[in-house]
């Protein structure tokens, strides 16, 4: 006889393989980690392993330059750092080529290795080094002095402080006559107010010269020092002396004497930062706060005299508030910059004349335009233009990096710190289209930095940005696209629309067209969908949002794509399960599965049971901690070949790590078979699992692993016992909150099998059923068809005759028919157009 299992496919190419060859990989996303740091796409084989990176989303790693300036080298090339940022955010050291705009991250500083966030500016020293400071970091997490090699790209830390010898250096180096360098700290020494010292960087000697000690020689110095034409070197105190607004002082190296040389008091300006000596030997310098408006006061000090004088009083139109210091240009004038103030707010820059005494705003700082609350200096490099970064504003909103011409006064804002504008941090999975490419969204960075929907192909390795989220149309999406069987992609944005509670789209592949179906409203169908869509045996997309809804703990709908018709199912409550993270699975027996992270008997979670022909809902299991179970399941079920169901909960278990269980529809038996432990396993498994032809079940966790960022396992069913694959160390991803996906490769014929050669599949292309001849050995083989992510969606046992035609359940897409025989097997890829 001729068994007859219809459906209408059409066949795209077929391969052949034995069991030792790859048909397919496994590819996933990794929320943070990859090249830039924004989270990447990578691949492993069918087993997990030999992973690589294929793509790394880009950002201009870096955030809120502080108390900073750039440094130009001998190279030509200018260097800088941010106080935050990089892989641990705690900043980076960065190259800048001013020739062609390359920007590259030299330095991620890690805590205790390099030291953490660095709150001053790079030198170049007499032996071509590049030294600077970090404020936190080193062993005792006090700062370090480090020095950087710009041709080897060599760092070195070179001294660790201790509190004793200083702490929270927040300013520069300054190299000296004598070869020796000297610096400042904000905290530390004997009354921990700042110290002042002597580091020799051809010893790497480092000697504690003054303990600031409040009201007699000043405190919480956040400057740095210059040294003046006399060979004294010249600082500020930010707080301290008689009046406790900050001080003025000289060090002379050579006699080790400290002097203090005036006390700040409000009305002559307090609090002041740097300092730099002009052309006409007088040194000027600006606070902070004091003067007429208390937003600072420009002053002028003469070393030669011993005099003190305030030029000018800051203002909210030429700005105030200043943080850096002046730098002198041809003709005696002066560039600065202010943190406040202007005509939008974020600051000016601004230009003193020496000889007229007259300050003038040149520039306003714009918010996303140019940046906004420059906290540092400018720096003018061998091209003739000045070079500074912003504290804030820009795109990103975490600072910018820009270039002033001082002949036109104009402006050219070249990078935005942190700006991922093709998206960043995905925390979805993967979604193969039936065109082949690869399909999501990230949950940040854009345009608008509400995220994109994109498209990866696999087999070129392009990435697409096809949409920028902008809030109106939906933004930070978290979850996975799906393509249902009109061909178009859905999922939902889990915030923005127009009520702010997020938005169910559609995507059209053949138009580009991205459509709002529906923005959700809260009480009545919804807020924040976290989650992702089912389209189930009846057409229907199915969706859990994870709020709103009459109890105001999340609901289940339905959206009909061909009557465009939204539909309540089901408002969650505490006693049946609330918050649904994840999405809906459905079941051989026509049942859709699903958990909620909270709710249920013991507040931990549910996992129940949805019937779409009546409407009935069932809570199966409650997650009980106390029981060691596993608490806050937030993704999805897998159903095996063997019939059970299988997921992970995020939190719980007798390590607190999560857990791994099994569920059997039949039954309704539930068994924790996994508990994990951070280190051996990785710990919280946030996302879902995949079944691969090998019967394992494969996923990942957010944490643990040997690096503490994740790792990848597989589980087997029949033995019982997970191993761990992959240690995510932040270069190869960090964080993988999603789903790993099964991926077709393209191969014409690889290594086929004797025992295909007798196989035909046909028509091909085919609008109606595809048969299969198998040839006479035909009770010898077992058939299996997949969905391209590895999922089983029919199993075949033996066959009963040597023709048969196959019947696929499920939407539009790729699927893989498996021939098995008992020592090969072939892989035939099709489309279910």
């Amino acid at each position: 006889m001729k068994t007859k299992l219809l459906i209408l496919i059409s066949i795209t190419f077929l391969f052949t393989t034995s069991l030792q060859a790859q048909t397919s990989e496994f590819w996933g996303m990794t929320s943070r980690g990859g090249a830039h740091n924004a989270g990447c796409i990578f691949k492993t084989d069918t087993s997990g392993q030999n992973q690589s990176v294929v793509y790394s989303w880009f950002k201009y790693d870096g955030n809120t330059p502080t108390y900073t300036r750039l440094c130009e080298a001998a190279n030509g090339k200018l260097y800088g750092m941010t106080q935050s940022g990089g892989i641990m955010n705690y900043g980076v050291l960065f190259e800048f080529d001013p020739a062609t705009n390359a920007y590259t991250v030299k330095v991620l500083f890690d805590k205790t290795n390099n030291g953490r966030v660095p709150y001053s500016s790079l030198i170049e020293a007499a032996d071509g080094k590049l030294y600077g400071m970090t404020r936190f970091g080193g062993t005792n997490d006090h700062g370090v002095i480090f020095s950087y090699e710009t041709g080897s790209g060599v760092f070195t830390k070179l001294f660790e402080f201790d509190g004793t010898n200083g702490s929270r250096p927040s300013g520069s180096l300054v190299q000296a006559a004598n070869g020796k360098m000297y610096g400042l700290t904000d905290e530390g020494g004997i009354s921990n107010l700042g110290v002042l010292f002597e580091f020799d960087p051809a010893t790497t000697t480092f000697t504690k010269k003054l303990d600031f000690d409040g009201a007699n020689n000043g405190e919480h110095p956040l400057g740095s020092m210059i040294e003046a034409g006399n060979g004294k070197l010249y600082g500020t105190a930010n707080r301290g002396g008689s009046n406790n607004e900050g001080v003025l002082f000289s060090y002379d190296p050579a006699t080790d004497i400290y002097t203090k040389i005036r006390d700040f008091e409000a009305a002559s300006g307090k609090n002041p930062r740097g300092l730099m000596q002009a052309s006409n030997g007088k040194i000027y310098g600006m606070t902070k706060y004091g003067g007429a408006v208390d937003h600072g006061v420009l002053f002028e000090f003469d070393p030669a005299t011993g005099t003190y004088v305030k030029k000018l009083d800051l203002d909210s139109n030429i700005g105030g508030q200043p943080s850096g210091s002046f730098i002198e240009l041809p003709g005696g004038k002066l560039y600065g910059l202010t943190k406040i103030g202007g005509a939008f707010g974020g600051g000016t820059l601004v230009v003193y004349d020496t000889e007229s005494g007259v300050l003038t705003n040149i520039m306003d700082f714009e918010d996303t335009a140019k940046g906004k609350n420059p906290l540092g200096s400018l720096t003018e490099a061998t091209n003739g233009k000045l070079y500074g970064m912003t504290n804030r504003g820009g795109t990103a909103h975490n600072g910018t990096l820009f270039e002033f011409e001082t002949g036109t006064n104009s402006f050219v804002k070249i990078l935005d710190f942190n700006e991922p504008v093709n998206g960043s941090e995905p925390y979805g999975s993967l979604l193969q289209a039936n065109n082949g490419k690869l399909y999501g969204v990230t949950e940040t960075g854009g345009t608008a930095l509400y995220g994109v929907l994109f498209a990866f192909d696999p087999f070129t390795s392009t990435y697409t940005k096809l949409l920028d989220f902008n809030w109106e149309n939906g933004g930070t999406s978290t979850g996975n696209l799906i393509q249902a069987d009109n061909g178009k992609l859905y999922g939902m944005a889990s915030e923005g629309g127009a009520n702010d509670y997020g938005v169910l789209f559609s995507y059209d592949l053949s138009t580009s067209t991205y459509t709002v179906i529906l923005d959700f409203d809260g009480d009545n169908n919804g807020a924040y969908p976290y989650g992702s869509l089912l389209q189930a045996n009846d057409g229907m997309l199915y969706g859990l949002v994870y709020e709103g809804g009459l109890n105001g703990v999340g609901v289940l709908y339905t959206y009909d794509p061909a009557t465009d018709t939204y539909t309540k199912k089901l408002d969650f409550s505490e006693e049946d399960g609330r918050f649904p993270y994840g999405e809906l699975i459905q079941a051989e027996n026509g049942k859709l599965y699903g958990l909620t992270s909270s709710g249920g008997a013991h507040s931990s979670g549910v996992l129940f049971e949805f019937d779409p022909a009546t409407d009935t809902y069932v809570r199966k299991v409650d997650f009980n901690q106390d029981d060691d179970d596993g608490r806050l399941p937030q993704g999805s079920l897998v159903e095996a070949q063997n019939g059970k169901l299988y997921g992970v909960t995020y939190r719980g278990g007798i390590n607190s790590d999560g857990t791994l269980f099994e569920f059997d529809p039949a039954t309704g038996i539930y068994t924790k078979k996994v508990d994990f432990e951070s280190t051996a396993t990785g710990a919280d498994p946030y996302g879902s699992l995949l079944e691969g032809a090998d019967g394992r079940l494969y996923g990942t966790t957010v944490a643990g692993g040997i690096y503490g960022n994740g790792a990848l396992f597989a589980y087997d069913p029949v033995s019982n016992t997970i191993t761990k694959t992959l240690d995510f160390d932040i270069s190869n991803g960090n964080k993988p909150f999603g789903n790993l996906i099964r991926v077709s490769l393209v191969i014409d014929k690889v290594n086929e099998p004797p025992f295909a050669q007798d196989i035909r599949v046909y028509p091909v292309p085919s609008s109606g059923a595809v048969s299969l001849d198998l040839g006479t050995d035909y009770r010898n083989m077992q058939i299996n068809v997949r969905t391209a992510d590895g999922r089983l969606v029919n199993s075949y046992g033996t066959p009963t005759d040597e023709h048969i035609t196959l019947n696929i359940e499920g939407s539009a897409g790729i699927y893989f028919i498996e021939i098995i025989s008992p020592e090969e097997k072939a892989v035939y890829k099709v489309v279910k157009q």
